[in-house]
Parts: structure tokens; sequence; C-alpha cells
């Protein structure tokens, strides 16, 4: 589990999502680190598939 306070593994991910993490749990909402990252992140719509959502909240598998 990657989570804010996972320095600098954290950073590392936001960056370069493939790296080190499988899945992601987004809520597609100005106020989240990671949509706000991973909105237009050609190597994160590239790489993961939604699989699961409930309203705003996505969960996202990486593809292998």
């Amino acid at each position: 589990i990657v989570y804010v306070g996972n320095h600098p593994i954290w950073d590392i991910s936001l960056k370069n999502p493939t790296r080190y993490v499988r899945w992601y749990i987004v809520r597609h909402d100005e106020n989240d680190v990671l949509w706000q990252n991973f909105k237009g992140n050609r190597e994160f719509e590239q790489n993961f598939k939604a699989v699961y959502r409930n309203d705003k909240t996505y969960v996202y598998k990486r593809v292998d």
C-alpha cells in the first residue's frame, strides 16, 4: 500500500504510476491529489483500466 506518507515511493508513483503500484483508488475530484496528477497522464491512461466505479470514486487496475 502506497499512501501520502510513503516517501519517496509516493512521489515516484505520482510521476511514474506503473513503477510500484498495481491498483489505485481515485476520486474524480479536483481535491484528490491522484486525480490531479493522473488526469490526462498518458502513462496512467495507457497502463490502467477502471474496474469499478461508485459515483466519483474509481478503482483502477494496472494492465499487465
